[in-house]
């Protein structure tokens, strides 16, 4: 009988299953090119996605502290003249740490101890959860629940056994799910109105608070005049009436107070008629009435539209006086009386006005970034305030999923274009003893090197789409506030995203090819 000896089967090396697939991908060049452009359009979706959030959260870290002490000056300013409002007071009581100042203020006015406080923080918290609920309803299921109760109005209906039962039937019948479940609701209904009773000790003491600020001390002057020129008398001041101004908060409010005051006499002197000509003719505008403080701002943030302001407005007074305070010259002039009354109107703000240079263009240049903050906080807080997972929205979510369920399916396309043009050569390969394993291995291996490639192409456009699309939303934050360690962790989970997506696309053209019978495939032209 003969022997037939059958030799341990060789297996390729890993560098020679690479030099492989990259023959077969470099012969297939335009099929493995199209693989690549579709790769790197989804990573670079996603990418462009994650750049624009990861920019615009830092963004808004920038605008939160750059606004801190603006944010710090009306918070005072409020706190002192206005009594606290419903929702106010409850979104406080959730936001404020235990054991600060403005815990020690609200504390101290509703002669609280801690246990109450920590009761009306926690109530508070669950109440603005509730709030959120009852503001999404729709209008129709709303009246169903609640009939045409609003506010914290809603929890002293829903204390009524029958419009609590309404409420549960409307709520069955809408499908909508309660935040916490009906019991947690039935009990913070129960507490209720022990919480309106602290609150409103709160608030009533605080009301009385204002009050006697507004009579006491500010008297006649502005809110923003007095605190302009605050000092050490004003924390003793307001310590007595419950208040707990910190020195640092003063000097803040000093500040901020102190820029406001002149923005509004910069601003102020548009009412003056001959003001507001020369600002036309200067700024080149049809009507007096296009000139306003954002135009006028936006001339005397420059050196040279200061000085000229300042010249025109010594030219003005010059005139006024000539023409109002000089005996015959109205004659002479043949001036009118409507431009006698003009000129009389226009010259209290004129010659009053005596601010310096330098002040002028800090007030303008800072009334300019106010501005310019706000807009680009409008923006950003559309971008960075999505929520959910990487703080998109579940609709943006849907919609990257759905790109990359179209991107796989293209590569699964043109994967099994690949096997159908490959079937001689894979009946080849197995009957000069590749196994099913090493087909499979081979493909596979092939498609991550065309996602390898993809997802460097997607990356890098997608970096540089999303921080253009953030330079033209939020100009100049944009770049200065760049994060780039964020933005390049942002590029490397993209890439490996893009890799994985060409691995799974390619296990089942992998499977189809590695199950192919060799005899099969040679038939097939």
């Amino acid at each position: 009988m003969k022997v037939i000896d059958v030799n341990k089967q060789v297996r390729l090396s890993l560098v020679k299953t690479v030099e492989l697939v990259l023959s077969g991908v470099k012969f297939r060049l335009f099929r493995a090119t199209v693989t690549v452009v579709i790769i790197s359009l989804a990573v670079a979706f996603l990418m462009t996605m994650l750049g624009e959030s990861v920019i615009a959260r830092k963004v808004a870290s920038a605008i939160d502290e750059q606004t801190a002490p603006r944010r710090l000056f009306v918070f005072w300013v409020s706190r002192l003249t206005q009594p606290m409002q419903p929702a106010e007071l409850a979104a406080e009581l959730a936001s404020t740490p235990p054991g600060g100042d403005r815990w020690q203020e609200l504390k101290a006015w509703g002669a609280l101890d801690d246990e109450q406080m920590n009761s009306l923080a926690e109530t508070a918290r669950r109440q603005l959860v509730l709030d959120r609920y009852f503001a999404e309803l729709k209008e129709g299921a709303r009246r169903a629940m609640l009939g045409r109760a609003e506010g914290e109005e809603i929890y002293t209906h829903l204390a009524d056994p029958e419009a609590f039962d309404t409420f549960k039937q409307a709520r069955s019948a809408s499908g909508t799910e309660l935040p916490g479940g009906i019991e947690a609701l039935q009990s913070f209904i129960a507490k209720w109105p022990e919480i309106a009773e602290l609150r409103g000790r709160i608030s009533s003491e605080h009301a009385a608070a204002t009050e006697q600020f507004r009579k006491g001390v500010l008297g006649e002057t502005s809110p923003h005049l007095y605190l302009s020129k605050a000092d050490e008398s004003l924390l003793a001041e307001t310590a007595v009436m419950g208040f707990r101004m910190t020195a640092e908060d003063m000097a803040v409010v000093r500040e901020q107070a102190g820029l406001a005051v002149d923005a509004e006499r910069i601003a102020g002197m548009i009412q003056a008629p001959s003001v507001r000509n020369a600002l036309r003719v200067r700024l080149k505008k049809e009507s007096a009435t296009d000139v306003g403080p954002q135009e006028l701002f936006g001339l005397l943030k420059s050196g040279d539209g200061t000085e000229w302001f300042l010249g025109e407005i010594g030219r003005i007074r010059h005139r006024i006086t000539e023409q109002v305070d000089t005996p015959g010259v109205r004659e002479r002039e043949n001036i009118s009386q409507e431009e006698i009354d003009l000129l009389v109107a226009s010259r209290q703000p004129v010659f009053a006005f005596d601010l310096p240079a330098e002040r002028i263009t800090e007030v303008a240049r800072e009334g300019l970034r106010a501005i310019e903050l706000n807009v680009i906080e409008s923006k950003v807080s559309q971008a960075a305030g999505g929520g959910g997972v990487l703080g998109f929205s579940s609709r943006t979510i849907a919609i990257i999923c759905v790109s990359f369920l179209v991107c796989m399916v293209g590569v699964i396309n043109a994967m099994l274009m690949s096997v159908a043009e490959r079937f001689r050569e894979i009946a080849t390969m197995k009957c000069l003893g590749a196994t099913d394993g090493f087909i499979m291995v081979n493909f596979v291996f092939e498609s991550a090197v065309q996602g390898v490639a993809g997802g460097i192409v997607g990356s890098v456009l997608g970096i540089i789409l999303g921080t253009f699309l953030s330079w033209t939303a939020y100009g100049g934050m944009a770049v200065a506030h760049l994060p780039i360690g964020d933005v390049l962790a942002a590029a490397g989970i993209s890439f490996v995203l893009g890799v994985v997506l060409s691995v799974l696309a390619a296990v089942y053209p992998a499977l189809a090819a590695a199950r192919l019978a060799p005899m099969e495939a040679m038939r097939i032209e």
